[in-house]
């Protein structure tokens, strides 16, 4: 195929397609590093396993049965980020296309069609980095509210190490 019937280099909106890089660069770190946390705790879940599976005698089980839902509250959560990132990015082309409008051509308002698309590309981008916490929450509810901690937590790392690094060179 031709280059150009695809693409109309005149037409590409180079702010929206640096504002979608940004956001996905920004929420794609947090989903990598999520997903390695926990992979992590499901290697330690998996080590740490068969001391729980001795225990069951003792106690009819419960802590087994706490450490398999744990185990598998991790490993729906870890991929759930995975499959979500992978919808929103078979999205983004279809949001970001010029086809795509929200105002009709004859209103006044045709000019802000790329402001409904910022919208929908960072709103997606929002709701890939919550993920793991709908699936988690739409299990159980006790475990759900660990793994949000931990998004939380990491979240806050992250801006935090941002935030810092921006104030730097507002500073010089």
């Amino acid at each position: 195929t031709d280059v150009n019937e695809d693409f109309a280099i005149t037409q590409i909106n180079y702010l929206m397609g640096l504002l979608v890089a940004a956001a996905c660069i920004l929420f794609t770190a947090k989903i990598v590093l999520l997903f390695i946390v926990r992979m992590l705790n499901l290697m330690l879940l998996y080590v740490v396993s068969p001391l729980f599976a001795s225990s069951m005698t003792l106690d009819e089980g419960s802590r087994f049965q706490n450490w398999t839902q744990s185990f598998v509250m991790q490993l729906l959560a870890a991929y759930a980020s995975v499959i979500m990132m992978r919808i929103y990015l078979l999205l983004i082309p279809i949001v970001v296309n010029n086809d795509l409008t929200f105002f009709p051509a004859s209103s006044f308002l045709y000019d802000y069609n790329i402001y409904g698309q910022l919208i929908f590309v960072l709103a997606g981008a929002w709701a890939v980095s919550k993920a793991a916490s709908l699936i988690s929450g739409a299990l159980t509810g006790h475990a759900a509210g660990a793994l949000q901690e931990a998004d939380s937590a990491l979240g806050g790392m992250i801006s935090g190490a941002i935030g810092p690094v921006a104030l730097m060179r507002e500073v010089s």
